[in-house]
């Protein structure tokens, strides 16, 4: 039975797209019909995000969206990942992952239920 779910931003939760202003903002589209699955979920499971970039944005997006783990700037998704389900007691087989890039590949080779967006 999966318990907690990791999830990657860029690609995932997001288009993908970086989007600036004029005045050096840096904005992302989250997509509402993603973010109403993972507040379903967060209601009987766990969710953990672990980007690679260094967002305050997708802070500001976990927790609106009750994400109870939100790692920013972490180069080794697999380490982190190691380090929350040994906190919560769990094991590889009570979780999912979805991610999209190349550093993602050690944290999906990790867990078996791995996924991928198009």
């Amino acid at each position: 039975m999966i318990k907690i779910l990791f999830l990657d931003v860029d690609g995932c939760l997001s288009d993908g797209g970086i989007y600036t202003g004029a005045n050096g903002e840096l904005f992302k589209r989250f997509d509402v019909k993603d973010g109403f699955a993972l507040e379903q979920w967060n209601t009987g499971g766990i969710s953990a995000i672990i980007t690679g970039k260094s967002s305050d944005i997708v802070l500001f997006r976990a927790k609106e969206l009750g994400v109870k783990y939100c790692f920013k700037n972490k180069k080794n998704k697999l380490e982190k990942a190691k380090e929350i389900l040994a906190f919560e007691a769990l094991s590889f087989d009570e979780a999912a992952v979805i991610g999209d890039d190349l550093n993602d590949i050690c944290l999906l080779k990790a867990i078996k239920n791995s996924y991928a967006p198009n």
